[in-house]
């Protein structure tokens, strides 16, 4: 796996370190960026929670036979 020129120097890939956030993890750095980007703070977890609802649950091959076979 190739590293990003910015990951080789330690430079955070979404706030470049510029001193505005506190790079404590990604989630600070992610929500820095949406409010450098107008967005509301937390956006992205609201986002992600959506897509989470939206999601079918996952249903292996073997639990679709069993099931054919049940029936």
């Amino acid at each position: 796996m190739v590293k990003e020129e910015s990951q080789i120097e330690g430079l955070c890939p979404i706030c470049h370190n510029d001193g505005k956030c506190s790079n404590e993890d990604i989630y600070d750095c992610v929500e820095y960026l949406e409010v450098k980007e107008g967005k509301p703070k937390g956006q992205w977890m609201i986002d992600w929670m959506k897509r989470l609802n939206n999601k079918q649950p996952y249903e292996s091959e073997f639990v679709k036979w069993i099931k054919s076979v049940k029936n």
